[in-house]
C-alpha cells in the first residue's frame, strides 16, 4: 500500500519525522483572505504536532477525502480501529486548536 510504503521509508531514514503534504487540508473559505491563509497556516502547525499514525488518518480522510472504509483498508486497520482513532485525532486537534485561540 501507498501509505505504508512511505511510512516505512521514513522509519528507514531514521529521521523520526513525516512529512505529508497538507495542501488540500484548507478549511471552508472565509471572506478574509488573511483570515483564511493565518487558519491554514495554524491547522497545518497544529496537525504537524500530531503523531504520525493520526496525521495519516486526517490526511486521508479529509486531504484525500476518502471514505472511512476506504482509510481503514489503506492502513490496514480494521474499520473500527479506523474510527475510534480518527475521533480522537480530530478532538485532539480541536483541543490544540482551541488552546491557541484563547477558547
Amino acid at each position: 500500500m501507498t501509505v505504508n510504503s512511505a511510512l516505512e521509508l521514513n522509519r528507514r531514514r531514521g529521521n523520526g519525522h513525516t512529512t505529508i503534504a497538507l495542501g488540500e487540508l484548507e478549511p471552508a473559505p472565509l471572506t478574509d483572505e488573511t483570515g483564511r491563509v493565518a487558519t491554514r497556516d495554524q491547522v497545518q502547525r497544529l496537525v504537524a504536532c500530531l503523531d504520525q499514525d493520526d496525521r495519516a488518518l486526517l490526511v486521508l480522510r479529509f486531504g484525500l477525502d476518502l471514505e472511512l472504509p476506504d482509510v481503514a483498508a489503506a492502513l490496514g486497520i480494521p474499520l473500527g480501529t479506523a474510527k475510534s482513532r480518527l475521533h480522537r485525532a480530530v478532538a485532539r486537534l480541536r483541543t490544540q486548536l482551541e488552546a491557541t485561540d484563547g477558547r
